[in-house]
């Protein structure tokens, strides 16, 4: 008669050359294998229509030898009961993993999850230069956080419709946040085609929905004693920023670019800005020539120890927001204006002093059909001489309007430099 077996005696069995299975004199069918790697587990054999098939009850010492037992006793009810407990087994495994996968299938779609995951795995994302992908990254998850996460969290993006995002955009409409809610559209669309790449989503759920209001393009110029009133106003900002507001009106640069320069960027002596592609909206480098108020602004900066940015950090936009109205007031011009028309007035500046178009355009590092081909190469030093002479011109010219004096007569450079 086989002997029932016992704990000591299943831990004293050892691997041999090839697969063995040890009998349990107890419960008939109940065996214990051991395969030549040491691994050990616990089989039961059986019939079911008269085939003889095998009931995988577990590993050993996982399942010690009482439990095997029981498990074994309780699948031979099952198979006087006409239950085949290893079919049973095996579908109840398959249906574990189709709910872990419908379960799974329920929150990875949530605004929540999708949101967070389009931040870390695109917005957030560092290019090859080690920077994030989206430049204004905090900007977009503010705004996906407070339009849609905060109204919609819990919810499967998959179960939000177009009528759905239309209501959600009327109401940032109706609280007067119209362009906002252009934004918002802007942003959450881009998310949901970053989820249909993803396979998170079938469809663009945003596909042929209008912009909540239309915008006009903006054409505000701010005249010479606007320009002055925000130059001393600046002076009000709390650091860094209304050394950035001055740089914005002395170079007609882009907020993102002035706001996240780099000490390594820059060469004071020779009076340079080499602003890198990667960090230029349209990806395009350029060498910007800098003045000397320019040039006496960056000095004042103070290096902060373990940061590579002048201005100690990069600005969020959340925070020029709060101080572009702080400089707003401070100025209390009659009629309203934004950061960026003053790259505009700029640009006007230069072509009231007799800057030809085209050194205006290269100033703006703009993309026109003047530069192609292998002059592009020539790109960052495009213009550069007849650039530093209308930003030095631009400068008096300011330098003039602050100390009281007539504004420069208009002139071309190119006589005035003859």
């Amino acid at each position: 008669m086989t002997r029932a077996l016992t704990s000591a005696a299943a831990d004293a069995l050892r691997p041999g050359a090839t697969r063995y299975e040890v009998p349990d004199g107890k419960v008939d069918g109940l065996k214990l294998i051991v395969q030549p790697t040491g691994k050990k587990t616990w089989s039961m054999r059986y019939s079911v229509a008269g085939e003889s098939r095998r009931f995988t009850v577990g590993p050993y010492p996982s399942i010690g030898v009482a439990e095997a037992r029981k498990l074994a006793m309780a699948a031979r009810v099952k198979v006087a009961a006409n239950v085949d407990p290893t079919k049973e087994k095996r579908e109840a495994r398959t249906a574990a993993k189709a709910a872990a996968i419908e379960e799974k299938k329920a929150t990875e779609d949530l605004v929540e999850t999708v949101v967070r995951r389009y931040m870390v795995e695109y917005c957030c994302k560092l290019d090859t230069a080690g920077r994030p992908e989206v430049k204004s990254h905090a900007e977009v998850d503010r705004i996906l956080h407070k339009e849609f996460v905060a109204h919609w969290k819990g919810r499967r993006l998959s179960e939000i419709t177009r009528d759905d995002i239309e209501a959600r955009l009327e109401e940032i409409v109706e609280r007067g946040a119209r362009v906002a809610a252009n934004r918002a559209l802007a942003h959450f669309g881009g998310m949901v085609r970053w989820a249909v790449k993803r396979r998170i989503l079938s469809s663009d759920i945003t596909a042929g929905i209008e912009k909540p209001t239309k915008e006009a393009a903006r054409e505000r110029v701010l005249d010479d004693d606007e320009l002055v009133a925000v130059w001393r106003a600046a002076e009000g900002l709390p650091a860094p920023y209304g050394s950035i507001a001055r740089l914005l009106l002395l170079l007609g640069a882009r907020r993102q670019e002035v706001s996240a320069m780099e000490w390594r960027e820059l060469d004071l002596a020779t009076k340079v800005w080499n602003l890198p592609s990667e960090r230029s909206k349209n990806k395009r480098g350029i060498v910007i020539p800098l003045p000397d108020a320019a040039v006496a602004i960056l000095q004042k900066q103070i290096r902060i120890e373990g940061s590579s940015y002048v201005f100690g950090v990069a600005c969020p936009p959340h925070a020029w927001g709060m101080n572009l109205a702080r400089l707003q007031n401070a100025t209390a011009l009659e009629k309203h204006w934004h950061l960026h028309d003053l790259r505009r007035s700029f640009a006007s500046g230069l072509a009231r002093l007799g800057t030809p178009p085209h050194v205006i355009e290269a100033a703006l590092n703009h993309r026109s059909g003047i530069v192609s081909g292998i002059a592009a190469i020539y790109n960052r030093h495009h213009y550069l001489d007849e650039r530093r002479g209308a930003l030095d011109a631009w400068a008096r010219h300011l330098e003039w309007l602050l100390a009281g004096k007539p504004a420069v007569n208009v002139v071309s450079l190119q006589a005035a430099r003859g």
